[in-house]
């Protein structure tokens, strides 16, 4: 992962400015008027609202390309005029209002490349109980099952280190969590909010397989080495899932990621080539080009906790 650059520079290429701090009168505001979203603005604050944060200016032109703009608590909000599309970025994330809907993507692209994911419109942002609640919750599980997993202890020693940097927000609809290599942190989906502790447990096994992986030095370089990265993660998500609710998976699953896990499962048990395929499939655009399962050491007896 790319280390987060400051507001400024990823959007030096659109416009020359720098967050301004809030003051008594409201910059680019008429005699009276305060701060407010308007237009698209207003509806990708509605869409992200915490993450877009509270306007400290009124909307402006930018007189170069005839974009308008907006500084807020947390980023910069602006409209493209050429494409239509009122974006906000916080520097490092971006999400945009497109024909398509709400999508997302990370970098320093201004506008969204090709690989921007579609995300759906936020739930009420977790309040810091919730956010406890889960984390706790996820850990419980963990330490429960610890001794019944394979490499999972390594894993929880690691989860520990991190415990502070663990963090929720809003991710892509396909993207349930991330371990960030430059900050060491693990950010997780704000929909696992709502889940039981066994699907928190689990995708905390898996970003913390990442996060043991760093700190081991298998940092994923070459497509090989990060497709061999997304098969230990699910490994040990899938044996911690096997432990927890049996070869069956979890009974009467009611949501879409509930019902993933069971599927990662029953593939797994099925035929471990077919398991490490569906990996590279998920992957192939995060990886690159896509290459034969038989390529993976562990299809040939490595046990997960020594690869």
């Amino acid at each position: 992962m790319l280390r987060r650059i400051p507001l400024a520079i990823a959007v030096a290429s659109l416009i020359a400015a720098t967050l301004i701090a809030p003051a008594s009168a409201a910059p680019h505001c008429s005699p009276g008027q305060e701060p407010e979203f308007v237009f698209g603005f207003a509806h990708l604050k509605s869409l992200l609202g915490d993450k877009m944060g509270d306007p400290i200016e009124c909307e402006h032109a930018n007189p170069e390309n005839g974009d308008t703009l907006q500084n807020t608590t947390t980023g910069l909000a602006f409209y493209r005029k050429s494409t239509n599309t009122p974006t906000f970025t916080n520097g490092w994330d971006h999400w945009a209002w497109t024909a398509e809907g709400l999508v997302y993507w990370t970098g320093s692209a201004v506008d969204p490349p090709g690989s921007a994911a579609p995300v759906s419109p936020s739930e009420p942002e977790p309040s810091p109980d919730q956010i406890d609640r889960a984390i706790s919750a996820g850990f419980g599980i963990l330490e429960a099952r610890q001794g019944q997993v394979p490499g999972l202890a390594e894993v929880l020693i690691t989860l520990r280190e991190v415990r502070d940097r663990i963090s929720f927000s809003v991710l892509p609809e396909d993207e349930l969590g991330r371990y960030e290599i430059e900050t060491r942190s693990i950010v997780l989906s704000n929909t696992l909010t709502g889940e039981p502790a066994e699907v928190v447990a689990a995708v905390l096994a898996h970003e913390g397989q990442h996060a043991l992986d760093h700190n081991l030095g298998r940092i994923p370089g070459k497509p090989l080495a990060c497709f061999d990265a997304e098969v230990r993660a699910f490994d040990i998500q899938t044996a911690l899932w096997q432990v927890i609710w049996g070869s069956q998976g979890m009974p009467a699953p009611v949501s879409n990621v509930q019902f993933d896990f069971n599927r990662m499962l029953e593939i797994k048990q099925e035929s471990p080539i077919t398991h490490v395929n569906t990996v590279v499939e998920i992957y192939g655009d995060q990886c690159g080009e896509i290459l034969s399962a038989t390529h993976f050491p562990q299809l040939k007896g490595t046990p997960a906790a020594d690869r």
